[in-house]
C-alpha cells in the first residue's frame, strides 16, 4: 500500500500526525508498510518534538547544538523517552528504583551526570585516582558498573573537579589532582 492508496499526500499526513501523541504514531506504524516507512521520517519526529514542547509538560533533555543535526532515529528516541517520562510522571507509577552499586575499591571524590546519560566519577585512595565514565543508556546485566565505558588513572588523589558543557554538545572537564 502506498501513500497514494491512502489518498493523502505526505504533507497532509504530516498535518494529521500533528494531532497524535508518540504512542499513537508508534501504533500507526504497525498498520501498514507505507505508514511504517512514513513514521520513520525525520520530519515526523521533529514535528512530534515541537508539539511536545508546546504542551504543558515537556521533559525533554537539554539540547546543545542544533536539533537539525539530529537524525530521525535520535529524534524518535528523545520523543519516546520524553513520552515515557511524562506517562510515569502523571501516572501512579513514579517510585524510587534501585540501581546497581559501584564497587570500585576507592572513595568517590567527585561525580557528575551529563545529559542524564553519562556518569563521570573521580575516585581516589591515598596514592592514586581514577577518572571513569559510564554510559547509563547501555547498562544491562552484561555491562556492569564495574566495567566503565572509559577510564584513566591519575598519579594522586582528586581534590576538585569542574565540568562545563559546550555549545556543540561536548564537555570540558578540569580536575584538580593533589601532587605528592
Amino acid at each position: 500500500m502506498s501513500l497514494l492508496t491512502l489518498n493523502l499526500n505526505p504533507d497532509c499526513l504530516l498535518a494529521v500526525l500533528w494531532f497524535l501523541d508518540v504512542g499513537d504514531v508508534l501504533r500507526l506504524r504497525l498498520t501498514c508498510r507505507a505508514l511504517c516507512q512514513f513514521t520513520k521520517e525525520r520530519d515526523v519526529w521533529a514535528q512530534t518534538l515541537r508539539a511536545m514542547l508546546q504542551g504543558d509538560f515537556a521533559p525533554l533533555p537539554v539540547m546543545h547544538g542544533s536539533v537539525t543535526l539530529l537524525s530521525s532515529e535520535q529524534l524518535e528516541s528523545i520523543a519516546r523517552r520524553a513520552a515515557r517520562l511524562e506517562s510515569d510522571w502523571y501516572g501512579d507509577t513514579v517510585a524510587p528504583r534501585s540501581f546497581k552499586q559501584l564497587r570500585i575499591g576507592r572513595s568517590v571524590t567527585w561525580l557528575r551526570l551529563v545529559h542524564a546519560r553519562w556518569l563521570i566519577v573521580a575516585s581516589s585512595d591515598t596514592q592514586t585516582s581514577a577518572l571513569s565514565c559510564w554510559d547509563l543508556a547501555v547498562l544491562t546485566e552484561e555491562l556492569t558498573l564495574n566495567n566503565p565505558t572509559a577510564e584513566c588513572f591519575l598519579t594522586g588523589p582528586v581534590r576538585s573537579g569542574e565540568l562545563r558543557l559546550t555549545s556543540d554538545g561536548g564537555i570540558i572537564l578540569a580536575i584538580g589532582v593533589d601532587s605528592r
